[in-house]
């Protein structure tokens, strides 16, 4: 076996080696995905849930409900299907803080959560 030789055996062992990696992290994504599908399916049950007592109890009508969604999505200016934070800023610092965060980013200081579903 000459130089090229082993250089190439050499190559092919890493390639498959990181062939191995890859599809570890392949399955792993596949695990997360799974469990993210079930937490939103559950998600998407127990939201159905209180919108069918909400509506039982309190008369009220999907076009209530499709209202407030537009008004939360259009909060932050963009009407995009998601909910966006706010912009609010840090009371210890003044800058800006990221809607996922409880802490301020720049400073460190805590704030209490705003609403139950500050952070979901």
């Amino acid at each position: 076996m000459d130089l090229f030789d082993l250089y190439q055996a050499g190559q092919i062992a890493d390639a498959g080696s990181q062939a191995g990696r890859a599809h570890g992290r392949a399955d792993s994504a596949h695990e997360e995905i799974v469990v993210l599908r079930r937490r939103l399916d559950r998600l998407v049950l127990v939201n159905t849930a209180l919108w069918e007592l909400l509506k039982e109890r309190h008369s009220l009508i999907d076009a209530e409900l499709q209202a407030k969604i537009l008004e939360i999505d259009a909060a932050d200016g963009v009407v995009d299907g998601r909910a966006a934070g706010r912009g609010a800023t840090c009371s210890a610092c003044g800058k800006r803080l990221h809607p996922k965060h409880a802490r301020c980013l720049y400073c460190g200081y805590e704030h209490p959560p705003t609403s139950p579903v500050a952070g979901v």
